[in-house]
């Protein structure tokens, strides 16, 4: 069978991961409207539109219509909620991610200083000090983006709303998400069906496993399996 969505895939990311996640922040890479955008960053959909709404986090196909949401959206919209969960001012907040999405656009090599082999955080160091004023940057935003992995599975219970949101790579076992392939949507790994498609089949059309191992035949059961376990839990998460 799939492996768990509830699981954590926390496997060290290889050089090509590392450098499709620089150039994803550097520019908007993906789309997704806002249901989407929720279920994948792990942020209520309200909060989702809230923040665009008010500035938080202007998403940036906020011209579009309908509205969408890049894959470094997904990122940003996760941190903002990572660090709000530990009650940082929202103003303090908006400030910062705003900063480091400008450091993004603009960075080069020195990318790696903020970029791990097990995910992408804000490190310490470059992010310590305020450029513009020279002073300490406010301490426990650095001390919760250094810790935040901002890849990794979200989980966390101090928001009034448990959150929850998949690795932003390796989703589960058997799946995978890149900004260049389908707009960003979940896939199976190697492959470029849709685990959204997948899903579609068994919940509209009531098919079994082996029903879409049979319309796909390349795939094996345990690959389904995983991937509309994901898609149950992308669904749960955003109700």
């Amino acid at each position: 069978m799939g492996t768990n969505p509830n699981e954590q895939h926390s496997q060290s990311l290889t050089s090509d991961d590392l450098q499709m996640l620089r150039d994803a922040l550097r520019s908007p890479h993906g789309v997704y409207g806002g249901r989407r955008a929720a279920q994948l960053s792990g942020v209520p959909e309200r909060t989702v539109y809230h923040w665009a709404a008010t500035g938080v986090l202007v998403p940036d196909y906020s011209e579009e219509r309908p509205k969408g949401w890049s894959y470094r959206d997904l990122v940003y919209l996760r941190l903002v909620a990572w660090l709000r969960s530990h009650n940082l001012p929202l103003t303090d907040v908006t400030s910062k991610v705003g900063e480091w999405r400008t450091y993004f656009e603009i960075a080069t090599g020195d990318a790696d200083t903020v970029i791990h082999a097990d995910g992408i955080g804000v490190a310490r160091g470059r992010f310590e000090i305020d450029e513009l004023s020279g002073q300490a940057v406010f301490e426990p935003l650095v001390e919760y983006t250094a810790r935040f992995d901002l890849l990794a599975r979200l989980e966390e219970d101090r928001h009034p709303r448990r959150l929850w949101g998949p690795n932003l790579v390796r989703p589960t076992h058997y799946t995978a998400i890149s900004p260049w392939i389908l707009s960003g949507e979940p896939v199976v790994r190697g492959s470029r069906i849709r685990t959204g498609s997948l899903y579609a089949l068994r919940a509209e059309r009531g098919l079994t496993n082996e029903d879409i191992v049979a319309l796909y035949s390349h795939l094996e059961v345990a690959e389904v399996e995983d991937a509309i376990q994901l898609e149950h839990r992308l669904r749960r998460a955003a109700a």
